[in-house]
């Protein structure tokens, strides 16, 4: 397999083999690391692994294996290639967000998160609009709403719950050291 003519199958089994097997990593970096030096295979990876994430979700199955590294390389799509790449973006958090509730598991979720970032780092008013109409489509008792809720979050008010967030786990953490030194004494 030469890195310039991989597919989406090619490059998801590299991921997979170096996932289960560490001895494997060494050749996903330098098929990464060729791909980052080849702009236009990456378009087209990126535009194989969308099809190939579509026709996963389309199966009901995790999508994640491909949608996720078309996201991470998304970010090398030439301008041109943007607006059909936000699309396929836009449609995948959609197919996720109405996928969830029929799905026992987790497997939409990051996706759906994911796609949700790469459209409030590309296109925040393209966000706000998918926003409202996944809000519009739903009751109150769904707990998808709290989903749409923090993507809906400013920066700040991001840095704010996770300062909180933090403050929490310090605290517990605090508790937890205390509890301990009492158990051994």
């Amino acid at each position: 397999m030469t890195v310039e003519s991989i597919t989406a199958s090619e490059y998801m089994r590299a991921k997979e083999n170096a996932a289960r097997n560490a001895a494997d990593m060494p050749a996903l970096r330098r098929v990464e690391e060729e791909l980052n030096r080849l702009p236009k295979t990456q378009e087209r990876l990126v535009i194989d692994l969308l099809k190939v994430a579509r026709a996963a979700l389309d199966r009901g199955k995790n999508l994640g294996e491909a949608a996720l590294p078309a996201i991470d390389m998304g970010r090398s799509l030439g301008l041109e290639k943007q607006p059909k790449y936000l699309e396929a973006i836009e449609d995948i958090a959609v197919r996720c967000f109405e996928s969830m509730p029929k799905c026992v598991d987790s497997r939409f979720t990051l996706t759906f998160v994911s796609s949700l970032f790469v459209l409030r780092t590309s296109d925040k008013q393209r966000l706000n609009i998918l926003l409202d109409k996944l809000k519009r489509s739903l009751g109150h008792a769904d707990y998808r709403c709290d989903l749409l809720a923090l993507a809906e979050e400013s920066e700040e008010q991001m840095r704010e719950r996770d300062r909180e967030l933090r403050r929490r786990i310090d605290l517990q953490l605090s508790e937890y050291c205390q509890f301990s030194r009492l158990q051994r004494n």
